[in-house]
């Protein structure tokens, strides 16, 4: 990923809204994240996706916020980046985010860089249904 960060994710928001979904991650190793969900208590994605923008933190523990997140207690996350996957229906349905284990000052080209991998991931979301649906009728 272009950011260099220690963490990506594309993450989608369950139909029961419980837990968050990860569609595709990377972690500090290089490697997918063994866990393939976590609850939303435990998701920093869902705040993109209640706020419907991008969201930048660039040190947790100094954001009265997101302090006593557990994704900072857990797994060592220390600053966030953002950006609402969209769904069919235009609505944020997860988020495409980059963490890091360090706080970090993102840049304008970090903020930019998440949201064209936002809309590209929402393409594709898009383009799933559209062949979902395709089935459906054919």
């Amino acid at each position: 990923m272009m950011l260099h960060a220690s963490f990506a994710l594309v993450t989608v928001i369950d139909d029961d809204n419980e837990r968050q979904v990860f569609k595709a991650s990377r972690g500090p190793d290089g490697q997918p994240l063994k866990d393939l969900s976590t609850p939303l208590s435990f998701s920093l994605c869902n705040h993109v996706r209640l706020r419907g923008g991008t969201v930048v933190i660039r040190d947790l523990s100094l954001d009265r916020s997101f302090r006593d997140h557990p994704a900072q207690r857990e797994c060592g996350i220390k600053a966030y980046l953002g950006a609402p996957l969209l769904g069919p229906a235009n609505d944020p349905i997860g988020a495409v985010c980059a963490a890091e284990t360090h706080p970090r000052v993102w840049s304008d080209r970090d903020k930019a860089a998440i949201e064209n991998f936002a809309a590209l991931a929402a393409q594709q979301v898009l383009l799933r249904a559209s062949l979902q649906t395709l089935k459906m009728i054919a």
